[in-house]
């Protein structure tokens, strides 16, 4: 039986406990070639050098990178200076492509959460005049003229979204005339968009200007949301005030934010102008 330093070494177990990894880790490490103990005995023993704390910090790295093990393994039987660099190169764009994705991700929820917010404390059933920022429309078409068809367009301008990298904290939302509005029409809906605080890229889209807004609060189904308009009429007949061409209807709770139709929650506004 050979005779080894044991103050050299690690056991499996002591290897596991500095890596924080389990024995069946570095087990399987070993079925694979990909890190293997440095010594074996006969009595079945295992031992680690302290040099290959190294190699798992390598293998560990990699891995948290999501780079397959055997990809792993190929970089750790032949790595150079060379191929070290021209690997971190590489995962580097992978990094920062991930940490674009993430920060997207964490504005979204931040302006979800406002979203969420502003319907909270809405006053539901006060119509009020308040200043909008700016905002970017990607939009669509419709063409159907009832329920199924308008499922089908939406679900195919989602699908254009999606392929886009276009999110929006709202739901999708819709634009009417009003010309519709005002002859008491309040559903033809014939077109939708996705509202967005940043110009988007590579699309068209239009702009929503910045300006005051009658504002209105429309909670329950869509089917039921003349009774807000015909508000918003009359609020602006009795100010004197005269609105602009087209009415936006804002999901600020949708099916992501709440269970039942009945409680979705819709902000009305128009542009307005001293008639």
């Amino acid at each position: 039986m050979a005779i080894i330093k044991k103050e050299r070494y690690l056991t499996t177990g002591e290897f596991a406990r500095l890596t924080g990894v389990t024995k069946h880790t570095l087990f399987h490490y070993d079925a694979i070639g990909l890190l293997c103990p440095e010594v074996k005995l006969d009595n079945g023993y295992r031992y680690y050098s302290f040099s290959q704390l190294d190699i798992f910090q390598i293998i560990y790295s990699l891995k948290e990178l999501n780079m397959p093990l055997q990809e792993i393994k190929a970089y750790v039987d032949g790595r150079t200076p060379e191929s070290l660099l021209k690997l971190f190169e590489r995962e580097n764009l992978i990094i920062e492509e991930r940490m674009q994705k993430l920060r997207q991700m964490q504005r979204w929820m931040k302006e979800k959460a406002d979203c969420i917010q502003s319907g909270i404390s809405a006053p539901l059933e006060v119509i009020s005049v308040r200043h909008e920022e700016k905002r970017y429309m990607v939009l669509s078409g419709i063409e159907s003229s009832d329920e199924m068809g308008w499922s089908i367009e939406i679900g195919n301008f989602l699908d254009y979204c999606e392929e886009h990298g276009i999110r929006s904290p709202y739901g999708i939302g819709f634009r009417q005339n009003r010309a519709d509005i005002m002859s008491g029409t309040y559903d033809s809906y014939r077109t939708l968009y996705q509202l967005l605080s940043a110009k988007p890229k590579k699309v068209a889209y239009e702009v929503r200007p910045e300006g005051d807004y009658v504002t209105a609060y429309h909670k329950g189904r869509w089917q039921d949301i003349g009774a807000a308009y015909r508000r918003i009429v009359r609020y602006a007949e009795e100010n004197r005030m005269e609105l602009s061409e087209y009415f936006y209807e804002d999901y600020l709770f949708d099916g992501l934010t709440v269970q039942r139709e009945e409680d979705y929650l819709t902000k009305i506004i128009c542009r307005v102008h001293p008639a």
